[in-house]
């Protein structure tokens, strides 16, 4: 009887640790519309490179959450941040660089 229910608490102890785990990443879409809404307040963008990077941010969201290597997470973050950087005029760029805790969420790979 002892060895059930030791049997049963362990299942259930994983189980639960399975859970949270699961719980603990992130959500692409919520990641992208977070990054997507700093963005837009410190970058003046239309409404068609809004909905562009929110496709983007959403994109490398879900190929990030998509793998563990973190050799291949940095190299998918660095190929969008590229994409996004140059989706940028000038102006743009400038006032992306000005403001450096967002440059660095945006721009730089963190693990």
């Amino acid at each position: 009887m002892k060895k059930i229910a030791i049997a049963l608490f362990t299942f259930f102890a994983v189980q639960i640790a399975a859970a949270q785990k699961t719980t603990e990443t992130a959500n692409p879409k919520v990641v992208a519309a977070s990054e997507i809404e700093a963005l837009s307040k410190a970058v003046p963008m239309d409404d068609n490179l809004k909905s562009s990077y929110a496709t983007l941010f959403v994109l490398r969201a879900q190929e990030i959450a998509s793998t563990t290597d973190e050799a291949k997470k940095k190299e998918i973050f660095d190929m969008y941040a590229q994409k996004l950087w140059w989706g940028l005029n000038e102006e743009q760029r400038a006032k992306l660089e000005a403001n450096k805790d967002l440059y660095n969420k945006i721009m730089v790979y963190k693990k």
